[in-house]
């Protein structure tokens, strides 16, 4: 074989070696996890927490709103806990300036390798329970109303600490999104739209555990998203 075919093959290979899977296409996703489609009407099978409405709409979609007063922010928690390896895809529309949106992987009770989640009944939507109270990843996006950039924090929240931050907000109220949250082996990385916002590692992982969807507003504006076509691909 020429030299210089060996070279790029080497190079390739290196390349592919040290990505990691917050590069990979869904292809191979679908090659070396489980798949998981889940519609509109999945969704009213997750246990809907907080102060509003989680209802299936028209056209396949899913809204998650939170009520005009009192509201804490509105969850979706998926019924069953996931692989150690989790990769989330979703589309999301924000549907105003003020929500600010959540997705949460490897969720669970503190140090339950088995992946279980339980919540108190009297929970009622506040975030305390998400950044003190569970271990698991915190997706935030769509937070520039919080003077945020998107974040990725590991809770237990430690004061300020983050994971990872973007430098700037990449997304708009009105307009569809199609967001990636993943996590497998040590690293961590979210994409908008297929762009990379940010990549990091952790190298004392949680394992199994539940998917966590929230959404709130800003002071006494109420946060809304609409949601569909999610897509999970998970490992023990």
């Amino acid at each position: 074989m020429n030299r210089r075919v060996v070279t790029f093959f080497l190079i390739l290979v290196f390349v592919g070696t040290h990505l990691g899977y917050g590069q990979v296409g869904k292809g191979e996703l679908k090659k070396q996890f489980t798949h998981e489609k889940v519609s509109s009407y999945d969704l009213e099978k997750w246990d809907f927490y907080g102060i509003g409405r989680g209802k299936r709409d028209v056209h396949k979609q899913f809204c998650i709103a939170e009520a005009p007063e009192k509201s804490k922010g509105v969850v979706l928690v998926s019924p069953k806990s996931y692989g150690k390896d989790v990769v989330l895809q979703y589309d999301i529309v924000p549907l105003t300036s003020m929500t600010v949106a959540v997705a949460m992987l490897s969720v669970s009770n503190h140090g339950n390798t088995n992946g279980d989640l339980v919540i108190p009944k009297s929970y009622d939507g506040n975030i305390g329970l998400w950044t003190k109270d569970v271990d698991g990843y915190f997706f935030a996006f769509h937070n520039l109303s919080h003077n945020y950039a998107p974040f990725l924090r590991k809770v237990p929240k430690v004061a300020n600490q983050f994971l990872a931050m973007a430098k700037k907000n990449v997304m708009q109220p009105g307009v569809c999104y199609r967001v990636e949250v993943g996590k497998v082996g040590n690293e961590i990385w979210m994409k908008v739209d297929g762009k990379l916002i940010f990549k990091t590692k952790d190298e004392n992982t949680y394992g199994k555990g539940h998917i966590v969807l929230r959404t709130r507003g800003t002071l006494w504006f109420p946060a809304s998203i609409l949601i569909k076509n999610i897509d999970i691909y998970s490992r023990n």
